[in-house]
This record gives C-alpha cells, sequence and structure tokens, in this order.
C-alpha cells in the first residue's frame, strides 16, 4: 500500500511540478528530466491550479503538503477574484447593472488598495482584473 501511495504521489509531482516551482512553493523533489525550468516564467492559469489541485484530490491518497499549498493559493485567488469583481465587475456585468438602473457602489479607497496591494503577492493570472482595478482606482480618487 505504501508503495501505491508513493508511486501516486510521485507521479502527481511529475506532472505537476513545475507548476508548483511556478506557484513558488517551495519543493524538495527534483524530477531527472530538467521539468524545474519549463515555462519558469509563464503566469500560472487559474485553470491550470485547478487542475492540479482536482488531480490531487482525486489521484493521491495522502495530502501532499505541496498540494495543499496549490489548494490554499487557488481558495485566495478566488476570494481576491470574488472582492475585484464587486468593485469592478467585467464590461457585460457592468452594463447590465446600469441597463437595471442599479446605482454602482463607490468603493473605499482602502478597499481598493489593499486588493491591489495583495495581488501582488498572487503569482497567478490575474492582469486583467488587476488593470481593472488600477483604472477604477485612477477615476474613483482623481
Amino acid at each position: 500500500k505504501i508503495n501505491r501511495i508513493n508511486s501516486q504521489a510521485e507521479e502527481w509531482m511529475m506532472n505537476y511540478f513545475s507548476l508548483v516551482k511556478r506557484c513558488g512553493i517551495e519543493c524538495s523533489y527534483s524530477p531527472n528530466n530538467g521539468a524545474d525550468e519549463i515555462g519558469a516564467d509563464k503566469a500560472v492559469k487559474i485553470a491550470e491550479l485547478e487542475e492540479a489541485v482536482s488531480s490531487a484530490e482525486s489521484d493521491i491518497s495522502v495530502d501532499l503538503e505541496e498540494a495543499i499549498e496549490m489548494k490554499d493559493l487557488l481558495k485566495k485567488t478566488q476570494l481576491w477574484m470574488e472582492k475585484s469583481s464587486a468593485i469592478v465587475p467585467k464590461r457585460s456585468a457592468r452594463k447590465k447593472k446600469r441597463g437595471n438602473g442599479v446605482n454602482e457602489e463607490k468603493h473605499k479607497m482602502m478597499e481598493i488598495s489593499n486588493l491591489i496591494e495583495e495581488a501582488a503577492t498572487i503569482p497567478l493570472d490575474i492582469a486583467d482584473e488587476l488593470e481593472r482595478l488600477k483604472i477604477e482606482h485612477s477615476v474613483t480618487f482623481s
């Protein structure tokens, strides 16, 4: 049984090692194939992280520390995205809101600033959402 668990964990690490590294997660595993350099500067997509977390939950019978950290990072990013969308929804959601005559709420400078600062701690591709926040910040407080 231990060999099976070890095999599952090693297979998952081989598949997701470069993603673990791109997320900035410390890892003692060292692949023999040079995967630690593949895509090292590529932004991490949320879908990639979701896939890795889902795979760890379904394919590994123990909780790997790296998979737990990835799950925590995914939750942090999803929460950040929810907060960001509440302040500056995507264009289609903004149009819908205006079309219903709902007053757009002005958000506190501190809330927007905190989200912009927190974005620096998220190694995932949130560039579009961050840009909308920065625009909202400059429009709201100019």
